[in-house]
């Protein structure tokens, strides 16, 4: 199931998450804070017991439900990045990030983990700060395409970086067009 639509007008470049992506991502933390509750079956007198100051235990659950409303308000609210050309601007729910023309290349980095790898679709700017666009748990061939779109938008390169591998999947100098793109495949 796809996780953005994305709409393409001549001088922007508008990228929504889907409301079912975004639900997804608040049932997470819905889940951790449901877990975070156990921390209630603990008896007072015996926590108490225990150290004097242990019934601050009890605002544990605090920390994750911050999380949960902040995640609530993001699907009522919607997620949207936006590359403007005319403006030179990049924003993020009609907030600035920087200016467009800071923008050096788009990069998918995969960061392995204990489990499973997670990876990380971001922008690299002048500053050599990254913005990512988008997490996943796993190898995604969305964010293949997604950044793709992105660098031939731009005309900017992409980048795809791991521990085994860096290799550039997009040129950017050179306007290619999607029937050259598409000898790029997911191979992981």
């Amino acid at each position: 199931m796809a996780k953005f639509t994305i709409k393409e007008y001549p001088d922007r470049l508008i990228i929504r998450q889907k409301t079912f992506s975004l639900c997804l991502n608040a049932g997470r933390e819905v889940f951790i804070f449901v877990a975070s509750l156990m921390v209630l079956v603990f008896p007072y007198e015996q926590l108490i017991e225990l150290h004097k100051y242990a019934w601050l235990v009890y605002f544990i659950p605090i920390i994750p439900l911050v999380a949960v409303i902040r995640k609530a308000i993001n699907i009522f609210t919607g997620w949207t990045f936006e590359l403007n050309k005319s403006s030179d601007l990049v924003l993020e729910n009609d907030k600035v990030i920087d200016q467009l023309s800071n923008v050096i290349k788009v990069e998918w980095n995969i960061i392995p983990a204990s489990e499973q790898d997670e990876c990380h679709l971001e922008l690299l700017f002048v500053t050599r700060q990254n913005h990512r666009i988008s997490t996943t748990g796993y190898l995604n061939k969305e964010h293949l395409e997604l950044g793709k779109h992105i660098a031939r938008f731009l005309k900017i390169e992409f980048h795809h970086n791991s521990l085994l591998r860096r290799e550039i999947l997009y040129f950017g100098q050179n306007n290619v067009n999607q029937n050259d793109l598409d000898f790029v495949d997911n191979k992981d």
